[in-house]
């Protein structure tokens, strides 16, 4: 038996009405549906009492691809002001002197951020978040142009009107209009390999000679909860639990929170250090440049102080077209600032102009066009020496005879260990160095039943005792989730 909250079971109601409203042959014109305590459930009319086909709607859902228009869309649309358009002299040998006109294929790999998730969804129709609007995609989209659609390829097209790689339309990635737009929603960081292999694979044919990589830098996530405190906004925060949970259900200044935080910052800083590394610039022919505007970004909010919704798909997760709007435009910007002095603050209440490139180096910034010195990775710290412990007891023999009693049971006498608990006897980051290496289980450590090397460089029980009986046995080795020996703890058990 399950049970639901009364404002749970209203959002399914909604839930349900979204998907009978979208069923039902679209009137042209028709307004999307809206949050109301009072559910209104449509019917099919003489003129359209079908359900809905792509054949017998009207055509408002359509691709529309103009080449030129001298209408702006005032939010979506974004005014190209520069007058130097034109490409390199001859075709450049270097990726650090790449002029905006040089670009002739895009591409993109990533998560639903990239393959543009409820990015044209209307307002407050939650099923139109699984439509992936790749056309309208910040950085890899090409709906249009770009005086109604902003994003990274149409405003290169202003330089380069052949451009080629973008995606169009609706669809996933394996959809012939996501063409080089490989990114796939719920994605995560170990599958971005595989979707580069697929790249990889459909670019052979277009001669790529260089390539320049932009990474961008982890959005801060922690700001989308102020979204969903304000009951007045009428965000489904059901969904996000469910879709990303630990974002909603930690609790103000708990320990889960702060975790969140502290895991958000160390992959951001782990892929500064990556970059700085200075791995990726040692040929010409190709380039990774970190673009950090995603670093800090200040949630919008309406004149009254609540935050303003209109910058997010209707789950009140995913991000709106006017969103992606001014990250393709803080994109490009990012790609014009020299490394080591780029914006990594961002507030979307504000007006975000495209910059130019310059006269004096009209290049995509890189570390070598910007006379950046690569910092290195960090000094490792030199291994813990101090782990061990002295044994000085003289003593070490069991009892003359097998004992009949545990109340006479010297340590010579234990043959076997065994224990049982939660993350602190599973060894939960016991030998962590950073906070990506936190979930580590350091099981052979683990203060009661960690039996790896000797007690003269690992203090643990079973190792005390080894002094006493080197035969001993069930203490846990190495590391992993799973038991080994007779340590049967789990990270995350309740006493019960």
């Amino acid at each position: 038996m399950s049970f639901l909250k009364e404002n749970t079971l209203f959002d399914l109601n909604q839930l349900a009405l979204h998907l009978w409203t979208n069923l039902l042959q679209p009137l042209p014109g028709q307004a999307e549906v809206k949050d109301s305590s009072v559910v209104t459930i449509p019917c099919p009319t003489e003129e359209r009492p079908f359900l809905q086909t792509k054949k017998n709607s009207p055509d408002r859902n359509d691709k529309v691809y103009s080449k030129t228009s001298t209408i702006t869309d005032p939010v979506m649309g974004t005014e190209m002001t520069c007058t130097d358009r034109s490409p390199s002299p001859s075709a450049p040998t270097s990726v650090h002197e790449l002029r905006p006109g040089d670009i002739k294929v895009v591409a993109a790999v990533g998560d639903s951020l990239t393959a543009g998730n409820g990015v044209g969804a209307k307002t407050d129709n939650l099923l139109l978040v699984i439509n992936e609007y790749r056309g309208l995609s910040w950085s890899i989209g090409g709906d249009a142009n770009i005086t109604t659609v902003t994003t990274l390829p149409n405003i290169l097209k202003e330089f380069n009107p052949s451009l080629t790689g973008f995606s169009e339309g609706v669809g996933k990635q394996d959809s012939p209009e996501a063409f080089l737009n490989q990114a796939v929603a719920g994605a995560k960081s170990g599958d971005v390999v595989k979707q580069v292999r697929i790249l990889v694979d459909k670019m052979k044919n277009d001669m790529v000679p260089r390539a320049f990589v932009n990474l961008v830098e982890l959005l801060s996530i922690i700001p989308l909860r102020d979204l969903h405190k304000d009951a007045s906004l009428g965000c489904p925060s059901w969904f996000v639990k469910l879709v990303c949970p630990c974002v909603l259900k930690a609790n103000d200044g708990s320990a889960e929170l702060q975790k969140v935080k502290d895991f958000n910052r160390a992959y951001q800083q782990a892929m500064r250090e990556l970059i700085d590394s200075g791995r990726y610039d040692t040929h010409d022919d190709f380039t990774v440049v970190l673009q950090p505007f995603f670093r800090e970004v200040f949630l919008p909010r309406l004149e009254d102080g609540r935050p303003d919704r209109s910058y997010f798909s209707p789950d009140c997760f995913h991000l709106s077209q006017k969103a992606h709007t001014l990250m393709a435009r803080a994109l490009w910007n990012n790609m014009l600032e020299p490394v080591g002095n780029k914006t990594f603050t961002q507030d979307f209440t504000t007006s975000i102009d495209l910059q130019c490139p310059s006269k004096i180096l009209p290049f995509f910034r890189t570390a070598a066009n910007s006379n950046y010195t690569f910092s290195g990775p960090r000094p490792t710290a030199p291994p813990p020496t101090n782990w061990g412990s002295d044994f000085s007891c003289v003593n070490t023999a069991p009892s003359d005879s097998v004992p009949t009693s545990v109340h006479r049971l010297r340590p010579g006498d234990l043959k076997v260990v065994a224990a049982l608990g939660d993350s602190v006897t599973a060894g939960f980051g016991a030998k962590a160095k950073n906070l990506l290496q936190l979930r580590t289980e350091y099981r052979g450590v683990s203060w009661s039943i960690g039996g790896d090397k000797t007690l003269e460089t690992v203090s643990t029980l079973p190792n005390i005792l080894r002094k006493f009986n080197p035969e001993i046995r069930g203490m846990s080795k190495g590391t992993g989730k799973r038991q080994t020996g007779f340590n049967m703890a789990v990270s995350g058990a309740k006493a019960s």
